[in-house]
């Protein structure tokens, strides 16, 4: 799942790679200013899945679009795409 900041908001702020938990990954998202788009998207989720009986899991990556206040290093766009 691809989440920006729907407002273009502009981060500057390089935090290490902590996430360990969806608790986790919810205070990140908060932190990138994409809040409110990662909860609705946990809440889609859960509605979609809710009654669904099986057992099995599954990944899900979670790809932030972060604005950054400069260019990347070798690159003419100020958008870091982040894994976490």
């Amino acid at each position: 799942m691809l989440i920006w900041p729907p407002n273009g908001a502009i981060t500057s702020a390089v935090l290490p790679e902590t996430v360990a938990n969806l608790d986790d990954l919810a205070q990140r998202a908060e932190a990138f200013g994409c809040g409110v788009e990662f909860a609705k998207f946990l809440d889609r989720l859960q509605r979609r899945w809710a009654g669904k009986t099986d057992d099995a899991t599954f990944p899900i990556a979670v790809l932030f679009g972060v604005r950054r206040p400069f260019r990347l290093i070798g690159r003419a766009s100020t958008i870091e795409l982040l894994l976490d």
